[in-house]
């Protein structure tokens, strides 16, 4: 029972995860220019001095799409 309950949960965060995915754009190809070749793990922190998430030791930048929901043609809009 346990191992059927520890499935169905693996493959519902498979189904999740993959619906939740966007697409990553890469900045560069290789190397950004100016910088050296470097491999070190990023460092992702929240910072209380700016209230806000932080990334530092980015070495491959890039940018993440975030795409919105298909619109519903059936939805209604009332203005305010």
């Amino acid at each position: 029972m346990k191992s059927k309950i520890l499935r169905c949960l693996c493959l519902l965060l498979f189904a999740a995860t993959s619906v939740a995915a966007q697409d990553v754009i890469p900045l560069y190809a290789g190397t950004p220019p100016g910088s050296e070749p470097a491999n070190y793990p990023e460092k992702e922190y929240f910072s209380k001095v700016w209230s806000t998430e932080v990334v530092t030791n980015v070495t491959k930048p890039s940018l993440t799409v975030f795409k919105p929901a298909p619109q519903d043609h059936h939805s209604l809009v009332i203005p305010n």
